[in-house]
């Protein structure tokens, strides 16, 4: 596993359902809204995430789908404050039900 985290100071897991939902708020709830990088795991069903602000559909983002890989797992490392803060995530279906849980570890 390649990870740098320089310091590691929080890990959280949750769910993505049929709607975008932006990491900034899971780490506002978990405590590390000012994280300079974290590493994703991904697993569960395909999605796509957009670093840029903007929203994803299922259609449009940077597509993962963790069921494709060996270990079913998609692992993603995002670096920058404003990058983290602004990454949001879709399922690729976008039914709910059809979900996908993130893992991470961030810090400083």
């Amino acid at each position: 596993m390649n990870m740098y985290l320089g310091f590691c100071n929080g890990f959280t897991t949750f769910s993505v359902l049929g709607s975008v939902t932006s990491l900034a708020e899971a780490l506002l709830n978990d405590g590390g809204v000012n994280a300079s990088s974290c590493f994703i795991d991904a697993e569960g069903s395909a999605f796509r995430y957009r670093v840029d602000g903007g929203d994803p559909t299922t259609s449009v983002g940077h597509r993962e789908d963790p069921s494709a890989s060996v270990d079913g797992l998609s692992r993603i490392t995002i670096v920058g404050t404003s990058n983290i803060q602004r990454l949001k995530l879709i399922s690729e279906d976008g039914v709910v039900g059809t979900d996908f849980t993130i893992t991470l570890a961030y810090g400083a």
